[in-house]
């Protein structure tokens, strides 16, 4: 049942996603964002689906890479504001 669930949340959202990059005028700072935020959205699934069976130290890692794909994306939006 939670595997049906997911189905009919993740099938709209990945149409939704794939019709949207059509309609987006790519240009390299959407594109360089848009990398970013996968980066974040990524290591931050990966810190919840953190099982109790698994290494602290694997979270530890998980965690620092999420502090510096945050900090990556802050960076870049300071780096971006100051030039636009």
């Amino acid at each position: 049942m939670e595997r049906i669930s997911g189905l009919l949340f993740w099938i709209p959202v990945a149409l939704f996603l794939i019709i949207s990059a059509f309609f987006i005028k790519w240009d390299r700072h959407k594109a360089i964002l848009a990398f970013l935020l996968v980066l974040l959205l990524f290591f931050f699934r990966q810190v919840l689906h953190h099982r109790h069976f698994e290494s602290p130290t694997l979270l530890v890692i998980r965690i620092g890479c999420l502090f510096v794909s945050f900090l990556a994306l802050i960076l870049y939006l300071l780096y971006d504001h100051k030039n636009r």
